[in-house]
């Protein structure tokens, strides 16, 4: 397999081509001839085993040379801006072996945003994850590093290795990085679409929990996501039974009304400890969900990492370092060893072999369904595990959710999310829950008991017939029912098995239990995010989920080519604190080039000219506050008032975009001694970050964004929930969708960051399913007859709604 990567950065591109070399592709990298130096830690991570082609661009021959290497390529690659793309005529190469052209942009190749520039900070700020971190009295904090270019990246590898595998023609496939992040949130959308509530940041606060925050130690800092089925060990453990029996905080609302004196306790108990104790106390003795941050010098001396033989050598040049390796291991597979960049310009387009591999097994699928006839049983719950499966679902996999009879709460409770309350009148509470819906389109249900031994039957047979099994439960789950992989590969021998436990099936920690917010920390993130070293922040956004559910759909795709070339099936054992780290994998590496831990910079960018976030004027309108409280928390309550939390990302990437902005501004910032290069700059950053802010006070944060990106400056204004979902290049691009739910509504959700030629292909998706809504079809399916399907509903074994 060749996959031919057209890409002057080490971003989305360079990490798909990272993947697709990993698990065995031929990948050749072409760059420009007069692009900026790779930063070198971030060269090593992404570029590492690639053939690499420095061409000049302008040149006729050499991009005729270009077009005649495409045609020998299985997949075309590329994440240069839509201009280049179509200048370069990049939409007309490719040959017989070419299965997908991939183009991977910031805002796609069309609509009013398509000739924007971007960097990290301002697609997050447009994208509605800066809104959502950072202290409430303070500005956002924007992710550090280069996580929605590698998610972007991943993306693009799913679908090119769906369309590879099992599609017919060519095809054109369009990823925008701000609808990646846009598709990538948990219940932000759906709180302002049902509940209309704007949710907001709180520090390392979570949204909807307490306690769940990071807590310093003596040595270092505790993260933790107590839900309410845990507090009565968390608190037997941090204050015995008097604190365990109290009942004004035995509820997660009185403890988030409580919240600073809860925290005061924990941090109490945590002050004269070490994190390593406390995580083996919390875990081992209580099993309650925690996680410790790990200084990234550290990092590679972690029992479990080390266990897992996680971190991999590269040698560059004389020196050797580790590196993330595979976040996922695939039983009978092992990936290649990792290696560093070849230099650059070290060969030419006539160095490489003209004849490619001979041609796949060409599919019957067409683009916009290539998964059309694969079958995942579906067992995944809260976030990681259904953004997988809903994002196989979406490529058109045939996604049995298996939900247990209680699996959306009791019959008569309105769910979470969905607009209702208490005492309103609307039949099927249960099938009305936002997130559950969002997280579940395009997939059938069925609700059985799986302890009952006709339930067992049931799934058992549902595994014969899969070709992929997901869970994200922990390692004790499955085989405390007599379910684990040995027993399902006997069952069925081609069966792909996807585990993704918090820490992985192995290792000292394989039994922690974890969940977002407790996992994030481990994977280093807090380390090179926060205000300043003293004050590290998590995202509050439980973006580990997002990172392991990707993360989880590339291993599927790696697991299914593999099965085709073997006719296996495969154990797939995912870690989810590992599929993090390898978002910010490049850290690991920086820490180690340059001796020392890159640490906490606030909104800096240390690589660029300038960068910042500042407060821009207050809205005008009322439109977008929330309506309902947003949170028990008091700061949370709706207000009348024009909201005056309104932000701009600045992005200056090099001198020249510096010099620009201070020009647009009308300002001298660019000539003031103080302020005339990126070192003195970095001195007098408080000094130049109060004249901007100052300055960008006066203007509404949407126009100031939009006069700056004319006149060649990164910006984008920091949206909520309401903002982005109304934002009018999102909704131009048609990017939302509006599936039918089984209630009869039509409610606007995520849709998915993919075009196909040139258009979306929502028309042949299904909304969420009813619980239990295909258990007639599917038990039929499997050879069950209308008297004992109406007899496993009488025994309770199947179940349309749930108990009483």
């Amino acid at each position: 397999m060749r996959v031919l990567e057209i890409s002057n950065s080490e971003g989305a591109a360079a990490f798909g081509g990272k993947l697709f070399q990993r698990w065995g592709a031929e990948v050749i990298r072409i760059e420009s001839d007069e692009r900026i130096d790779p930063i070198p830690h971030s060269d090593l991570y992404v570029n590492g085993g690639k053939s690499r082609i420095t061409i000049d661009f302008a040149d006729p021959q050499n991009l005729e040379e270009l077009s005649a290497l495409a045609e020998t390529s299985d997949i075309i690659l590329s994440d240069l801006s839509p201009s280049e793309i179509d200048d370069f005529g990049l939409l007309e190469m490719g040959g017989t072996h070419t299965r997908a052209r991939i183009f991977i942009t910031p805002f796609g190749r069309s609509g009013p945003y398509k000739d924007f520039k971007a960097t990290s900070a301002t697609l997050n700020a447009l994208g509605g994850s800066t809104w959502l971190s950072g202290d409430a009295e303070r500005e956002p904090l924007t992710l550090p590093g280069q996580y929605c270019y590698y998610q972007a990246g991943s993306i693009a590898y799913v679908n090119a290795m769906s369309q590879w595998l099992y599609g017919k023609n060519l095809t054109t496939i369009d990823i925008s990085i701000l609808e990646t992040l846009a598709s990538l949130h948990q219940f932000t959308d759906v709180m302002w679409i049902f509940e209309k509530s704007v949710r907001s940041r709180h520090g390392n606060r979570f949204q909807t929990l307490c306690p769940t925050t990071l807590l310093p130690a003596s040595d270092g800092w505790v993260g933790m996501n107590i839900l309410p089925n845990f507090w009565a060990p968390f608190a037997l453990w941090i204050g015995g039974s008097e604190l365990a029996d109290r009942e004004d905080i035995f509820l997660n609302s009185d403890r988030m009304s409580r919240e600073d004196e809860i925290e005061d306790l924990i941090s109490e108990f945590l002050r004269d400890k070490k994190v390593r104790d406390v995580l083996k106390d919390g875990q081992e003795t209580w099993r309650v969900p925690i996680g410790i941050t790990v200084p990234l010098d550290q990092i590679f001396d972690d029992v479990q990492l080390v266990s897992r033989k996680y971190f991999k050598e590269i040698k560059s040049d004389t020196r050797s370092f580790l590196t993330p390796g595979s976040p996922f291991t695939i039983s009978g597979l092992k990936p290649r060893p990792e290696k560093a960049p070849g230099l650059v310009g070290s060969l030419q387009i006539k160095d490489i072999e003209t004849n490619s591999d001979a041609l796949s097994e060409a599919g019957n699928n067409s683009a916009d369904r290539p998964l059309a006839g694969l079958k995942i049983a579906d067992m995944t719950r809260i976030w990681s595990g259904p953004l997988c499966s809903r994002l196989l679902g979406d490529l058109g996999a045939d996604v049995l959710k298996i939900e247990a009879p209680m699996g959306r709460g009791p019959r008569s409770a309105p769910a979470m999310f969905s607009g209702l309350g208490v005492g309103d009148d609307l039949e099927q509470l249960w099938n009305r829950h936002g997130l559950n819906n969002k997280l579940n389109r395009n997939k059938r249900s069925v609700s059985f008991d799986l302890k009952a031994e006709a339930g067992r039957d049931i799934f058992l047979k549902i595994v014969a017939d899969s070709d992929v099994l997901i869970e994200n439960f922990s390692v004790r789950a499955m085989p405390s029912l007599g379910l684990d992989y040995e027993t399902l590969h006997e069952v069925n021998p081609r069966l792909i098995y996807v585990a993704m436990p918090a820490l992985g099936r192995e290792g000292p920690y394989k039994d922690y239990v974890g969940l977002g917010p407790s996992i994030e920390p481990l994977s280093g993130l807090p380390e090179i995010m926060g205000y300043s070293p003293e004050e590290p922040r998590v995202t509050s956004q439980a973006i580990t989920d997002a990172a392991a559910g990707i993360t989880a759909a590339t291993s599927v795709l790696a697991a299914l080519k593999h099965r085709r070339d073997t006719g296996e099936g495969s154990l797939v054992d995912l870690s989810q604190s590992e599929a993090m780290g390898c978002y910010v994998g490049e850290f690991y590496l920086q820490t180690q080039i340059e001796g020392s831990p890159p640490g906490q910079h606030g909104n800096d960018n240390l690589d660029y000219a300038f960068q910042g976030i500042f407060r821009c004027q207050a809205l005008q309108t009322n439109e977008f506050n929330s309506q309902k409280a947003s949170s028990e928390r008091s700061a949370d309550q709706p207000v009348t008032t024009n909201r005056d939390d309104e932000w701009i990302v600045i992005s200056c990437q090099t001198e020249g975009e510096w010099r620009i902005f201070a020009e647009s501004a009308g300002e001298s910032w660019h000539v003031d001694p103080l302020f005339s290069d990126r070192a003195v700059r970095r001195i007098n950053r408080q000094t130049l970050v109060e004249k901007i802010g100052k300055w960008t006070r006066k203007f509404d944060k949407t126009e100031l964004m939009i006069s700056l990106q004319a006149a060649g400056v990164p910006a984008g204004a920091v949206l909520s929930a309401p903002e982005y979902l109304q934002d009018p290049h999102l909704v131009e691009e048609e990017y939302f969708s509006y599936t039918e739910w089984p209630t009869g509504e039509k409610p606007q959700s995520d849709g998915l960051p993919v075009k196909y030629d040139g258009a979306r292909r929502y028309s042949w998706w299904s909304g969420p399913p009813a619980l239990g809504g295909a258990n007639e079809e599917v038990l039929e399916e499997l050879g069950y007859s209308e008297s004992e399907i109406s007899e496993l509903y009488s025994q309770g074994v199947i179940v349309n709604q749930p108990p009483q």
